[in-house]
């Protein structure tokens, strides 16, 4: 029987990965933490201890109390203004957790990454896989913090050479369940402004898919590195054109200033450096767990998307809310996921997404025209953006001894 801590429990990945564990009988003991409450559904399960304690706060009594064997940390700050607010949960709160895993011994460490560690710049190749060195862009502070937990996660496997270390690099989280976070905010805008002669992508990943994923490789016992993230992309039209919003190209020197502006001001929640990934790629590639763990998306990026915005629609209608199901995948029966691997392990390219779009309703808003189509962008992707699944180039070293030893 196997004690489990979850940090950051009662929102976004934290929460839903709750659910997704309480369906594991072979879990004795679920330890929530987190600095509010979850939804009340969360913690029926007489299973499920929740502690309350801001990253600020020590966790090792309660992860020595409940013999905690399996932690995962699930608490990495969304972008803030807060800078001193956001490096704190982000850095203090990482050291804090694996001061707990040294106090309860904890056998397995995982630790909920960042795609945009990775960093966006004109050198990137189409799509990064996991041995790729951490370059994030200084001005996106979000994903600076999360390069810097890495190392720290690194450091304490250099210490502790026994414990299975797990660094899973998630892109944005969405799905039925994920009704506020940073990315739905940026999503959900009526205005979007993107640099002049360049089509932002966007890849995403399905809060379902995310979970198993963590999960699977948990149950396993996997040790390295781990990309999750759906097949494909989305590029910033088609999200215009699903969402009724509309684009506002500039000079990307212009936006850089806008952006800044904003910031300083006040009335942006957009850090400057973020425009850094709108102008260059930060893909990731998912193959290793597809290999090592023989694990299967469910979703690739255009159907995360869809179905974010199906629940949304439904959920603005009234007919359901935004509440997380969970997903009972046993690791050790493949059979289930199987019957998803035809019909979804391929991206969808531009013409099946469009087709699939117009199949999506969406309620009328008054302040924005009937027909989203005509606000999309009349520039079309380059050849690289139009494909539904660029080539990648071979992955490189990492730097740091402890960096390639987890990478493994």
């Amino acid at each position: 029987m196997t004690a489990i801590a979850i940090t950051g429990a009662s929102r976004g990945l934290g929460a839903h990965l709750l659910s997704q564990v309480q369906c594991d009988p072979e879990v004795s003991r679920i330890v929530a933490i987190d600095d509010a409450p979850p939804a009340p559904e969360l913690v029926a399960d007489e299973r499920v201890v929740f502690v309350q304690r801001t990253a600020a706060q020590g966790w090792e009594d309660a992860f020595r109390d409940h013999r905690v064997e399996v932690a995962v940390h699930a608490g990495l700050s969304e972008p803030l203004r807060d800078r001193a607010r956001e490096e704190a949960r982000n850095l203090g709160g990482t050291r804090r957790f694996l001061a707990a895993c040294h106090a309860a011994g904890a056998r397995i460490v995982c630790f909920v990454s960042s795609a945009a560690a990775y960093g966006a710049a004109p050198d990137n190749a189409d799509y990064a896989f996991e041995g790729a060195p951490l370059r994030p862009n200084r001005g996106f502070p979000h994903a600076d913090d999360a390069a810097r937990a890495e190392a720290l996660c690194y450091e304490y496997a250099a210490a502790h050479p026994d414990v299975c270390l797990q660094i899973v690099r998630v892109p944005p989280v969405i799905g039925p369940s994920v009704a506020e976070s940073f990315w739905t905010r940026l999503l959900a805008r009526r205005l979007y402004l993107a640099p002049w002669g360049h089509e932002p992508v966007l890849q995403l990943v399905h809060e379902d898919d995310a979970t198993r994923a963590i999960w699977r490789l948990v149950k396993q016992e996997r040790v390295g590195v781990f990309n999750v993230a759906g097949d494909g992309y989305v590029t910033i039209s088609q999200v215009a054109r699903l969402l009724g919003g509309r684009i506002v190209r500039l000079p990307a020197l212009l936006l850089r200033l806008v952006a800044w502006l904003a910031w300083r001001l006040g009335r942006g929640e957009v850090p400057p450096g973020f425009v850094d990934y709108l102008l260059h790629p930060w893909l990731i590639n998912p193959t290793k767990i597809k290999a090592d763990a023989m694990f299967v998306f469910r979703y690739d990026t255009p159907r995360a998307l869809l179905d974010w915005v199906e629940a949304r629609d439904e959920a603005g209608r009234g007919r359901r809310g935004l509440v997380a199901a969970p997903i009972d995948d046993d690791a050790e029966d493949l059979d289930d996921d199987e019957v998803f691997e035809d019909a979804d392990d391929d991206a969808l390219d531009d013409a099946a997404l469009d087709a699939a779009l117009d199949a999506v309703t969406l309620p009328l808003d008054p302040d924005v025209p009937a027909d989203p189509a005509a606000l999309a962008s009349d520039g079309a992707p380059d050849e690289r953006e139009a494909s539904p699944i660029p080539s990648a180039s071979a992955p490189e070293g990492e730097d740091d001894g402890a960096a390639e030893r987890v990478a493994s």
